[in-house]
């Protein structure tokens, strides 16, 4: 049986508390001093030779010891201060008065001993206060010592997962399982079936809720049992399997996250999938980074998926200077394929990528070879179907039957926002704002069907949800605003200074206040 994530508050009160969190949380310890207490830790749970650390002293009656000792690797340690909170991950627990004297000294006669190391998961701009009252504590809770709140977490979120994937992504990505009252439940169900099959690649403009997407699917069939890696221009194999690289003047064994990835699939059942997310994959270069991945990916079907007994190989070649996930790794997958299931972990794999590109042929600067290995799902711009209908807008016929479409659509778009952000926006600039980004996305959808060549390059031009969220968040002041305002706050919101599609988005200014003034939209 897999065992529970636990979940402890660790508070940060007192002066000596806030005194250790400035000196060994907030600022990683260096190895070296590590070392110098007699302390050895597995070289991987360093970040550039530095770890973050902290001890609980043992308390009377022993009260944080036995807290302590129902903590375990993995489990997570919320460090809570009046208004700051430290999201963290336990990876490693050593009791040592020597290594606690020497970070934090003594207190009647007593030091931290108890110590733990985490890495930092989140660092969340949220006071004691909030996190107590999303936990449902009492108001009169002032968190008096490391308690285990586990219990609270799941009954307030269901799982420690959910919890994780809400914190840590925002109530907009899950909130016990649910999105956007204007996302397409046809597309999530489509992502669903496909992901059963093997990798789904989402493409689309850039906003367009392409990542989002791919966390609720992730956590809706994994229950939160996701990694999330966004591609750069740097990966290469080491990022991605895994790969040599040199640590104090030694060459040791990194593992990427495909390792990790199947590290803990073997953990699961065989009904469980593990979910990798690569957002912006189109940032990498395949042929770099990619080449063992078209091996073990060897086509769409998880059917045939093998990991290479060389890498195993490979790894354990480094001995003792390979990583911890790596010596997992071999080990895990020697054990399994003596009962011949090395491939079982590996299949229950899937990966969600996403690829912002507005037109399909650009696909393929990613490689054939790569784009194999997934199948691929459109992200059109909220409204595109909606092409035909706005045919004309720019000639006389300015209310074309697709901008009263395209208002009920930003519409939905606009009030989900306004609740999931609990905006301050008045009822007149809201009008004002879902009727501007109607009809630039209406105006620009009409460009399809110009004879001006120059007003056509711009017919892909995609104002998306996050555009739009971005500028609702600009205006909420609660203030009124023209319709000047609300254009200056889309430009600011939309992130590109192509001067063509500014200047076309200028044009509609007018346009909007004059309709926004009938009052139709409130």
């Amino acid at each position: 049986m897999k065992e529970t994530k636990e979940v402890f508050l660790v508070p940060v009160g007192n002066p000596e508390a806030i005194e250790h969190m400035q000196r060994t949380l907030t600022n990683p310890v260096e190895k070296r001093e590590i070392e110098g207490a007699g302390v050895k830790l597995p070289d991987d749970l360093y970040d550039n030779d530095r770890i973050r650390v902290w001890g609980l002293l043992p308390g009377k009656d022993n009260a944080n010891r036995k807290i302590y000792d129902k903590m375990k690797e993995r489990d997570i340690a919320i460090f809570v201060s009046k208004n700051m909170v430290y999201i963290t991950e336990i990876v490693a627990k050593v009791e040592s008065e020597n290594l606690a004297e020497r970070l934090w000294g003594k207190m009647d006669g007593q030091t931290w001993s108890l110590i733990f190391f985490v890495k930092l998961i989140k660092h969340l701009d949220m006071s004691k206060r909030e996190l107590l009252k999303m936990l449902n504590y009492s108001e009169k809770d002032q968190l008096r010592g490391t308690r285990r709140a586990t219990g609270k977490v799941i009954e307030v979120f269901g799982s420690v997962e959910n919890f994780l994937a809400e914190i840590i992504h925002g109530s907009e990505t899950i909130t016990n399982y649910t999105i956007p009252e204007w996302a397409d439940r046809e597309l999530i169900e489509r992502i669903k079936s496909a992901v059963k099959i093997g990798h789904v690649l989402l493409y689309g403009p850039p906003g367009t809720g392409k990542t989002t997407y791919a966390k609720f699917v992730a956590a809706s069939i994994s229950g939160g049992n996701f990694m999330i890696k966004t591609a750069n221009s740097l990966w290469f194999r080491r990022e991605v399997i895994g790969g040599e690289t040199i640590e104090g003047g030694t060459v040791k064994w990194k593992s990427g996250f495909l390792i990790e990835a199947y590290n803990r699939a073997s953990d699961l059942g065989d009904d469980q999938l593990m979910f990798v997310i690569l957002d912006e994959l189109n940032r990498a270069d395949a042929d770099k980074a990619f080449g063992d991945f078209f091996t073990i990916f060897s086509s769409n079907d998880h059917d045939e998926w093998q990991v290479p007994e060389d890498l195993a190989n490979e790894i354990a070649a480094y001995g003792e200077n390979a990583d911890d996930s790596g010596k997992n790794f071999v080990k895990k997958y020697r054990a399994l394929k003596r009962i011949g299931t090395q491939n079982a972990p590996l299949r229950r794999i899937r990966i969600i990528a996403t690829v912002n590109l507005a037109d399909i042929n650009n696909l393929y600067l990613l490689g054939e070879a790569l784009l194999r290995r997934f199948m691929l799902i459109e992200f059109p711009c909220p409204g595109s179907d909606k092409k035909e209908k706005c045919k004309g807008y720019e000639g006389e016929k300015t209310e074309v039957e697709g901008l009263e479409q395209m208002r009920e659509l930003v519409k939905k778009e606009t009030e989900s926002i306004l609740g999931k952000r609990k905006l301050n926006l008045n009822d007149s600039v809201k009008n004002l704002l879902i009727e501007c980004v109607s009809n630039i996305r209406c105006m620009f959808l009409s460009y399809y069907y110009e004879k001006d060549e120059d007003k056509r390059t711009l017919a892909d031009f995609c104002l998306s949800p996050s555009t739009l969220e971005r500028a609702a968040m600009i205006l909420a002041d609660g203030m009124d605003h023209s319709a000047d305002d609300v254009i200056k706050a889309i430009k600011m919101a939309l992130g590109t200074l192509d001067r063509k599609i500014l200047n076309e988005i200028d044009e509609v200014k007018n346009r909007c206040q004059l309709r926004s003034q009938t009052g139709t939209q409130s």
